[in-house]
């Protein structure tokens, strides 16, 4: 969400598509892909965060890349290559966080990384920011400041309170901290198919 325009990332159809905060539709644009290694013929963009200033960054396992877009949609340029990105977001520093397999890379909007770190972490699928770092792991959540350092951890396998079955996907809300995650899946018959909330410690 920026200056009041929701941007989905529509990853199967390879675009980016624009709504109002009403949900009325204002417009898109397609997203490029340069390599075709014949696995997927067009992009497949996992990543897309907006800055303060309109521009739309877009992070692309097909193409390898975090490329940078203006507001309609002009390429401005690629910042980073050969990467394995599974997903971005951005600080409230202003920096990207692009979640690239096991490493999170902290990179300023011209494309200079100013950190990077590791984790042990299997299965990295989701990032979000506010004064700390939440990534989406295998049936869990991880959480680290911002420079990398591990503060604790939840989850487990199961459709309990604070148990999820697939990767979890991360959101926290700027105001109160809380934590959202869901990990939807299919596993021996069990279902899950909702969203919890947690506080920043990981209580449910």
């Amino acid at each position: 969400v920026s200056s009041e325009k929701i941007y989905i990332l529509d990853s199967g159809n390879h675009r980016v598509q624009i709504f109002s905060m009403q949900g009325n539709f204002l417009g898109g644009f397609p997203i490029p892909v340069r390599n075709d290694d014949g696995v997927f013929p067009e992009s497949w963009p996992t990543g897309i965060a907006v800055d303060n200033q309109g521009f739309v960054y877009i992070t692309d396992l097909e193409d390898k890349s975090l490329a940078k877009f203006s507001s309609d949609g002009e390429l401005v340029s690629y910042l980073l290559e050969n990467l394995t990105p599974n997903d971005l977001t951005i600080g409230g520093d202003g920096y990207l966080y692009v979640l690239d397999e096991n490493r999170v890379l902290v990179v300023r909007t011209d494309g200079v990384i100013i950190a990077t770190w590791r984790t042990q972490a299997f299965g990295m699928t989701s990032i979000t920011v506010s004064d700390t770092v939440y990534i989406g792991g295998l049936r869990s959540v991880l959480k680290f400041s911002r420079d990398g350092r591990p503060l604790g951890s939840w989850g487990g396998t199961g459709t309990g309170n604070g148990e999820f079955l697939s990767f979890t996907e991360v959101a926290v809300d700027p105001f109160t901290g809380y934590v959202y995650a869901s990990g939807g899946g299919a596993v021996g018959g069990s279902v899950d198919d909702r969203i919890q909330a947690f506080t920043p410690e990981g209580q449910y």
